[in-house]
């Protein structure tokens, strides 16, 4: 714990530089993952697209 104290000792402007380094980083990190998860979901829904859109012709054609 000598590191939190090292930084409890630090003036607040070095503490908040180091809270809003470590936020962002936080954020790239979440937000790389996200658009990692986005476009996967968007390649496995273009290798699919076919399928439903046919089966929903024939719906509609049953029903009009």
């Amino acid at each position: 714990m000598d590191f939190l104290e090292k930084i409890r000792k630090l003036p607040l402007a070095k503490r908040k530089i180091i809270l809003w380094t470590i936020v962002a980083i936080i954020g790239i990190g979440l937000i790389s993952l996200w658009l990692f998860n986005l476009s996967q979901k968007l390649n496995n829904f273009r290798a699919t697209e076919t399928m439903p859109i046919e089966e929903m012709k024939k719906v509609f054609e049953d029903i009009g």
